[in-house]
């Protein structure tokens, strides 16, 4: 039903949303060219829609470079080079009433944040003004007005300043 609640705003019937589905499977696996398309996106016929292992999403690719520099801070220009991705707040534009209901924006957003958060305050650690700037703008992105990002963008404004007068 998330699917069908962010594709079309009225009711459609089951021939039409496979039909959909159908095209949709057919268009990953053009570019997708290593895969089997089943792998991908495996066929359902109920209104569950998995994705399949050959489908990596931002927060996957997101998620696993705070894992690395969690790790190994050796991985912070891999973390940093994720966050420059962040645009702004997930899903902004779109009228996606599932995105909401079921979490998926709270999820993003907080995994948004820790990792910058994370990223800033090790920098700011390491003096790495370039690095903290990332950082705090790609948290500042998707939420605004984050009173602990504004701590350290301010921190390290006055700072930066400070090294140079």
């Amino acid at each position: 039903s998330a699917v069908r609640t962010a594709v079309w705003d009225i009711e459609i019937s089951d021939a039409s949303f496979s039909t959909v589905m159908s095209d949709i499977r057919r268009g990953i696996s053009s570019i997708a060219v290593n895969y089997n398309r089943d792998d991908v996106f495996p066929p359902t016929f109920t209104d569950s829609i998995d994705i399949g292992v050959g489908l990596t999403t931002d927060f996957d690719l997101l998620y696993k470079a705070l894992t690395c520099f969690r790790t190994d801070k050796k991985c912070a220009q891999m973390l940093a080079a994720e966050l420059r991705m962040i645009r702004d707040i997930p899903f902004a534009g779109v009228n996606y009433m599932w995105a909401d209901l079921d979490g998926t924006t709270t999820r993003l957003v907080m995994l948004a944040i820790q990792a910058a958060t994370e990223l800033a305050e090790w920098a700011q650690s390491k003096n790495d003004f370039s690095l903290c700037d990332v950082a705090v703008k790609a948290g500042l992105r998707v939420m605004p007005g984050h009173e602990e990002l504004l701590a350290i963008q301010h921190s390290f404004i006055s700072q930066s300043s400070m090294s140079q007068g």
